[in-house]
């Protein structure tokens, strides 16, 4: 408008949701420019996720509003990323005071077209959706240059 509003950010939530469709990744995501992280087999993507809601359950994808998408091309390390943070009768194979959990999946979206849409964005087919932190361990390092006391302090936190 005339005072520089976005549509996206005046929108009734309703309108949001139509407009979300059209104009965010998987109609929902706002992602930023490139990947944060890259790898041979898996690309990280930061986003923000227009439809969070903050009345929502907090183990839900809307409950957040910064996100971090790691899309990966090997459907076998998708699945064993997934099951190695499922906590269960055998407990997760990481701990959760250490691990961002999972909020959603690519399979979760299959009705949106996600491989489709990832691959047409230049993204791997199969993602994770977590919270996005305020930090990476590589800007840790960057910032701190923590010497090889801390360097073996922050490995066994995340190990």
């Amino acid at each position: 408008d005339a005072d520089g509003h976005l549509p996206k950010n005046v929108a009734s939530p309703m309108n949001l949701k139509v407009l979300a469709r059209h104009l965010f990744f998987i109609g929902q995501f706002e992602l930023e420019e490139g990947p944060e992280y890259i790898s041979a087999t898996s690309q990280c993507v930061r986003g923000k996720n227009v439809l969070y809601d903050e009345m929502a359950p907090p183990d839900t994808l809307n409950s957040i509003r910064d996100c971090l998408i790691k899309f990966m091309s090997n459907e076998a390390q998708y699945n064993n990323e997934i099951q190695a943070r499922v906590v269960g009768e055998d407990q997760s194979k990481f701990d959760p005071n250490c691990v961002v959990s999972i909020k959603a999946t690519s399979d979760d979206f299959a009705d949106r077209n996600f491989a489709e849409e990832a691959e047409a964005r230049g993204y791997y087919k199969f993602a994770i959706f977590m919270e996005a932190g305020d930090c990476s361990i590589q800007s840790i390092f960057l910032r701190e240059r923590p010497d090889t006391f801390m360097i073996k302090s922050i490995f066994i936190q995340t190990t």
